[in-house]
């Protein structure tokens, strides 16, 4: 006597997932533009600390925010691994808010030196290839990532402009919309 099964067979099951690992998650997605916003605010941040305007009288920014910007990065960090990957878009996204929170972590100056070097030389791996569906604006999200941590380590090294130029503002932009 046959028994029929109300369960989908396994073939079937292993070709949706090979078909999901293919677009990634807009949750994912969405978390990390949250990363990438508070990112973006400690570097406004800490970029007000190492300007001339530090050193004013009437300059009025409490070294607490600078804590607060610090804490704010880390939640979104934290958002973002939680996530469990399911697209390589998604797999790339939490591998770079790895490294961000490594660069923002480290408490030694030559730790930080060599998680950069570090950051730098695993880019290019974490880049997209141009046939997935998710590339372009996954690849763009990573781009933004790397140009704040560049940006950051700039300025602990005391350069007045970060490698990539000082563009974070239009990269920014151009981020809201094509998430909106």
């Amino acid at each position: 006597m046959a028994i029929e099964s109300p369960t989908t067979p396994a073939l079937a099951l292993k070709s949706t997932r090979s078909m999901s690992d293919c677009f990634s998650t807009p949750a994912a997605q969405s978390a990390f533009v949250e990363l990438l916003d508070s990112l973006t605010q400690l570097l406004r941040i800490e970029e007000l600390f190492a300007s001339d305007l530090s050193f004013d009288p009437a300059f009025d920014l409490d070294p607490a925010e600078s804590v607060h910007a610090f804490e704010n990065v880390r939640a979104c960090l934290q958002r973002v691994l939680r996530r469990h990957p399911v697209s390589r878009s998604d797999k790339a996204l939490t591998l770079a808010a790895l490294m961000v929170r490594l660069a923002i972590d480290m408490e030694e100056p030559m730790d930080r030196e060599g998680v950069h070097q570090m950051i730098g030389q695993a880019r290019s791996c974490l880049m997209l290839a141009g046939r997935d569906p998710d590339a372009a604006f996954t690849n763009q999200l990573l781009r933004v990532a790397f140009n704040r941590l560049d940006a950051l380590a700039a300025l602990e090294h005391g350069d007045d402009r970060h490698p990539s130029g000082d563009d974070h503002e239009v990269d920014d932009e151009a981020l809201i919309c094509a998430f909106a």
